[in-house]
């Protein structure tokens, strides 16, 4: 009997306590394009804006302590977009933690973050998720958070590749010398030598 009433118990505390993180939402997230109409083969920006409750805080993508979770994106729809390098923080604040020895990086009231993606394939719709964790500075509480977000990229055409001349073309070209080296013509006119493997 007293082993029922504890798993009952159990039951409602878990229950209580994942509805009051679910009711506790400190932040409030914003998601859009550097441009409305990319041509395919552009590179644009995928702008992170986070509104902050006061007392709160989140911590940067980028962090120089260990332990702290860092804000970080998951893409989960990527088939019309290429990802250009890390989520970049746009002027987070610093201050030292005792906690985790170290200077911490961090949001409060607002934040900003940039992800450059390179767009593969015409009007891509890029899903994802938002993955953060709020601090109390009174209270210390941490509440995680995974927010999901959508943008839809109505492209324009493509951007033109360059066509090479057909000198420029000649002008790569590598050719086998009377002794055996192998050179090309630069725009100037002279002999350029490069390994010999190329002229195979």
């Amino acid at each position: 009997m007293n082993k029922k009433i504890f798993t009952l118990i159990l039951i409602i505390f878990v229950n209580i306590s994942t509805s009051y993180a679910q009711l506790l939402r400190p932040t409030k997230w914003a998601v859009s394009a550097s441009k409305n109409t990319p041509k395919v083969g552009e590179v644009i920006e995928l702008i992170f804006k986070v509104e902050i409750d006061n007392d709160w805080f989140i911590n940067s993508s980028k962090l120089k302590v260990e332990g702290p979770l860092p804000t970080h994106i998951r893409i989960t729809n990527d088939g019309g977009i290429e990802l250009m390098g890390e989520l970049i923080p746009i002027s987070p604040k610093e201050k030292y933690e005792e906690l985790w020895g170290g200077k911490l990086h961090y949001f409060e009231k607002t934040g900003k973050f940039i992800q450059k993606v390179k767009i593969i394939k015409a009007n891509p719709i890029i899903s994802g998720i938002i993955i953060s964790q709020a601090s109390n500075v009174k209270n210390n509480k941490c509440v995680p958070s995974k927010e999901g977000f959508n943008v839809s990229i109505k492209t324009i055409g493509y951007i033109e590749t360059k066509k090479i001349s057909s000198n420029k073309r000649k002008s790569s070209k590598y050719i086998t010398g009377r002794r055996g080296g192998c050179f090309y013509i630069n725009s100037s006119g002279n002999k350029v030598y490069v390994d010999r493997s190329l002229c195979n």
